[in-house]
């Protein structure tokens, strides 16, 4: 059984969350311009590390620092912001050490 933590996620379940907010983000090229423009990431690079938890990381961190972007990321998948919150902690590695992602 996947272990759980306090925020009730696992980390496969904050790796989904992760990739679900980075489709959400590249679903719309003003989206995924504004996030490459902030993050300083190429597209390319954006590819070779989209699986990667830093990378997914970054991405809820960017919906995060938008209120108007979290709430509708969050409405479209049927999570609250402190779900969005709670992977993002556990994808930065803010929560624990040995997190299974798969």
């Amino acid at each position: 059984m996947p272990k759980r933590f306090k925020s009730g996620l696992t980390g496969g379940e904050a790796k989904l969350i992760g990739l679900q907010a980075l489709g959400f983000v590249a679903a719309e090229a003003d989206r995924l311009h504004r996030f490459l423009d902030l993050s300083g990431l190429k597209v390319e690079e954006l590819r070779t590390y989209a699986g990667d938890p830093m990378t997914l990381a970054g991405v809820l961190e960017h919906l995060m620092q938008d209120e108007s972007l979290l709430l509708s990321f969050a409405a479209n998948h049927r999570l609250t912001p402190d779900d969005v919150s709670a992977a993002y902690r556990l994808l930065a590695g803010e929560t624990t050490d040995g997190i299974d992602f798969d």
